[in-house]
């Protein structure tokens, strides 16, 4: 079984794959993530570990997928 950080990236992945430049919405995300019974603080963490990995991209509330 995956941890929680590969399991919430790939929620985010599938979400960018199918969105307009890669993007979501963090709010959207969120949703769907606390949806799946993970917590804010598991976002969180999981979204500052593929920041630092040069994988995704933050600006203002938009998450981009950089590493696909």
């Amino acid at each position: 079984m995956h941890d929680f950080t590969s399991q919430i990236y790939e929620v985010l992945k599938e979400m960018c794959r199918y969105a307009d430049g890669m993007s979501v919405d963090y709010n959207v995300l969120k949703k769907r993530i606390l949806a799946k019974g993970f917590t804010e603080e598991e976002l969180v963490d999981t979204i500052d570990n593929y920041l630092r990995m040069n994988v995704i991209m933050r600006e203002d509330t938009m998450l981009t997928l950089i590493d696909h």
